[in-house]
């Protein structure tokens, strides 16, 4: 067996030490779109919270301008663009509770993980245009 000399073993050392920072950063990447997972969802619960207290205000006072109107369909739309988004990573039951995600947290396997880190830009630009139609309707219904 031929031996490999410094410069081999340093580099398959090299290599080695490398491949354990890749995977020990794509850890901890996984785990931080796990937590934002979780904030995404808890914010989401709040603004559709705001929505249906909005929803109930407009009905109570029983008018609506045609912009109120308008703003409700685009949440409903915007709502239903996160929710796609969402709905990949996390059981349903963990949408209509809060308090189960608090406890719980969200757990995701290993293919999920891969898939919320390289989606996170999706998902923060749609929870951004739901959080800002709801809070457009929410201002509509306090003139």
């Amino acid at each position: 067996m031929a031996s490999l000399g410094a410069a081999g073993l340093a580099g398959i050392t090299l290599n080695l030490a490398t491949s354990i920072l890749t995977r020990a950063d794509l850890i901890k990447r996984l785990r931080s779109s796990q937590r934002d997972i979780k904030q995404q969802l808890e914010e989401m619960d709040v603004l559709r919270l705001i929505l249906e207290e909005t929803g109930k205000q407009f009905l109570s006072s029983g008018r609506a301008s045609k912009a109120a109107e308008a703003a409700t369909y685009v949440c409903q739309a915007r709502f239903g663009e996160l929710s796609r988004l969402m709905d990949k990573f996390t059981p349903e039951e963990e949408h209509t509770d809060i308090e189960k995600q608090s406890k719980k947290g969200v757990k995701m396997n290993y293919t999920a993980s891969i898939k919320a880190h390289y989606t996170a830009y999706d998902r923060k630009l749609a929870l951004q245009a739901f959080r800002d139609s709801v809070l457009l309707l929410r201002d509509l219904r306090s003139r």
